[in-house]
């Protein structure tokens, strides 16, 4: 099976955000650079809006890939100091003679994306206790995994849970199986990642190895989607070698994984018994009646007691009906 159907799709994404001191010295730069382009426009006003039109445009030319920088990435780089990728972050700040790394905010880790990395949810319910445990399991453990049917918020678990202890670790890597990529690719974007660019590909011992120079928390989500059906208990066909991959991760390293999957990964019952010191697991439930009910009018569905709670009840039975 080739591998280059899947290149774009896990291209992995470094991110960077602006620093409070490089949220003045933009400015400053943003003046003087404003000044310098009125005059190559003949003198004609540059308001604030088509100035920011202007400072984007000259920005893709600088964008490896030429990209197009939409006016929410603008926004979330300018005004609200959010990450946003590594290559629109230093052609936004090369478009104004801006050094990126003067203005780049390090107190955060490194986030390498492979796949979606989902939105934080609105609001985050009646998991405040799972979070606690796994928030104490990270820190003695190199491998959990965490499982429940589909729609029942494992991902927003996990992304709440990588949030909350991000300072706590040199990286945090989430990547989505979701679009089924091949390991040899995951591998030789995350060894190309992690070393900055220094190596373009490497093999899995090679990759373990910057997982222990290196105090990564490592979030894989949709395991699922690499098995073969829950019967065989089998990977399928050309993702056989996520199982070595699975070995490696309760080995001796530095970081910790956090595997995210409807059910256990196949010959759990090995794994148990080899990694019983360093494994734990989490098997998500379903939320309590005041918890779901707290999601929905955060979601501006109203209505009386029996109708929410026969919504609720109508979601959950398809979402059990779906998954079984």
């Amino acid at each position: 099976m080739s591998s280059e159907k899947y290149q774009a799709v896990i291209m992995a994404r470094r991110t960077r955000r602006l620093s409070e001191q490089g949220k003045e010295l933009i400015k400053q730069a943003k003046d003087r650079k404003k000044q310098e382009w009125q005059g190559e426009r003949d003198n004609t006003v540059l308001i604030k809006e088509s100035f920011d039109e202007e400072w984007r445009r000259r920005a893709q030319e600088f964008h490896p890939s030429r990209i197009y920088i939409t006016e929410a990435t603008f926004k979330r780089f300018r005004w609200y100091r959010k990450a946003i990728e590594e290559d629109t972050f230093i052609a936004l700040c090369q478009a104004i003679d801006v050094n990126p790394d003067e203005v780049t905010d390090y107190t955060d880790p490194d986030i390498i994306c492979i796949g979606d990395l989902p939105e934080a949810p609105k609001p985050f319910c009646g998991r405040i206790s799972g979070l606690k445990t796994l928030q104490q399991w990270v820190a003695g453990k190199r491998l959990i995994i965490l499982n429940g049917r589909a729609g029942i918020g494992k991902t927003a678990l996990a992304y709440q849970l990588m949030k909350q202890i991000a300072s706590q670790f040199e990286f945090l890597i989430w990547i989505s199986l979701d679009s089924e990529p091949l390991l040899n690719d995951v591998l030789n974007q995350l060894i190309c990642s992690l070393s900055k660019g220094k190596e373009r590909q490497g093999s899995l011992t090679d990759l373990m190895g910057y997982f222990n120079q290196y105090r990564c928390l490592v979030v894989i989500d949709n395991w699922e989607t690499i098995v073969a059906d829950a019967a065989s208990r089998r990977y399928r066909s050309a993702y056989e070698d996520y199982g070595d991959w699975l070995k490696r991760m309760y080995s001796k390293h530095k970081s910790c994984f956090i595997l995210i999957g409807r059910e256990q990964p196949p010959d759990m019952a090995s794994i148990k018994v080899k990694a019983k010191d360093v494994l734990q697991e989490y098997q998500l439930e379903g939320l309590r009646y005041e918890a779901d009910k707290e999601i929905l009018k955060a979601e501006g569905l109203i209505g009386t007691e029996a109708e929410l709670k026969q919504f609720i009840e109508i979601y959950n039975n398809s979402i059990a009906r779906i998954d079984s």
